[in-house]
């Protein structure tokens, strides 16, 4: 069994993976680094961050880390989740959360954050260079780690017991089991604010107050620039992406599964952007559909397709 104090209630349990067990250290604060749910409000992994922070009365930072030099990256993407992290940054700040983003290597980043901590926290990665940040982060850490899922509705664990190679075969067995993951995650409630200094990335440079001139990030994290921002039409953020949840409840839900295919229609959700960089909760989506959506329809959404 896990040492108690890294599994508190609150988040279910099948989203909770211990990477490194272990007592947490006897002084310092709980670090969760954020780098695939990046949003501040229906994160399974902020809210167990806080509730191990809570159970230890010890404060919560949160450390991100932004790749410079990315050869897949893009100023329209990048602009798009800075300005997502210029917002959460706010957000986090007023829940009395620290909040630091560093240029590095994501793993490097948090495994210098976790130098100080007494534990640290990690949301899950699914592409490959993303497990393998985990693994290393977990296997060169020295305090426990511990893994939480939020970005899909039903945990990779239990979703089958076998490999799916068809969404036909494996979409039965997520819509059998979502009625157990639909529960709200809880609200992040601390102990202890953060105070003094943001959390500690050295030697990494810490940008976080550059998340104000996003323009001035992009040319020093130096992504390709041909395919330009477009954040009057899109701009990043967990704010942005509620006005787009009411606009789909409201405009978009009833005509979806007839016109998602019709490129003379807007009926579309424009969400994909905002779930691809965590700015949104797949789980909270699937609940506002479902309560949205008439008794019986169709939607694709509702389903989960």
């Amino acid at each position: 069994m896990p040492h108690a104090a890294l599994t508190p209630p609150g988040v279910h349990p099948d989203r909770i993976r211990v990477l490194r067990d272990g007592a947490p250290r006897a002084s310092g604060p709980v670090i969760y680094w954020m780098q695939a749910s990046q949003r501040s409000v229906e994160n399974p992994a902020l809210a167990h961050a806080a509730a191990i922070a809570r159970l230890l009365e010890r404060p919560l930072g949160v450390v991100f880390g932004l790749m410079p030099d990315d050869p897949e990256a893009t100023a329209r993407a990048t602009a798009f989740m800075l300005e997502g992290l210029g917002q959460l940054r706010d957000h986090l700040a007023a829940a009395g959360i620290g909040f630091s983003v560093a240029l590095g290597n994501p793993a490097e980043v948090a495994l210098s954050a976790s130098r100080s901590a007494a534990v640290l926290v990690v949301d899950r990665g699914y592409l490959r260079h993303q497990r393998a940040w985990r693994v290393s982060v977990a296997e060169s850490a020295d305090l426990p780690v511990v893994q939480v899922e939020g970005e899909v509705v039903v945990p990779v664990d239990v979703a089958s017991e076998k490999a799916e190679y068809m969404a036909r075969t494996l979409r039965p067995k997520l819509h059998r089991q979502f009625e157990h993951y639909l529960d709200p995650s809880p609200t992040p409630e601390l102990e202890q604010r953060w105070s003094g200094p943001r959390p500690s990335v050295a030697p990494h440079v810490d940008v976080t107050e550059m998340l104000s001139a996003p323009s001035k990030l992009l040319r020093l994290l130096g992504v390709d620039d041909q395919v330009a921002p477009v954040s009057r039409m899109f701009p990043g953020g967990e704010v942005a992406a509620a006005v787009r949840v009411e606009r789909l409840l409201g405009a978009v839900l009833a005509g979806y599964a007839s016109g998602r295919n019709q490129p003379q229609r807007d009926d579309v959700s424009y969400l994909g952007m905002y779930l691809h960089f965590g700015m949104l909760s797949p789980v909270a989506l699937l609940r506002a559909v479902r309560a949205a959506a008439p008794l019986g329809a169709p939607s694709e959404l509702v389903q989960g397709s």
